[in-house]
């Protein structure tokens, strides 16, 4: 049995703001299938955000969120 993973990323440069929609057009089946991170573009340094704390996720059927 082979089998094939495929890694989807998406990027957005954000305000720090509040309420800032980042949408993805890869399928997911459930929210905890997402990895969040947030990086400090002068030094690079990422921290993992938790769902329901630091970011909600609306599935759209098989299209993304």
């Amino acid at each position: 049995m082979t089998l094939s993973v495929t890694t989807n990323r998406i990027s957005a440069t954000g305000s720090g703001s509040t309420g800032q929609a980042v949408p993805f057009t890869f399928p997911i089946t459930a929210t905890t299938d997402l990895v969040v991170k947030s990086r400090v573009t002068a030094t690079g340094a990422e921290t993992t955000l938790n769902e329901g704390t630091n970011y909600t996720v609306t599935i759209t059927g098989s299209t993304g969120g």
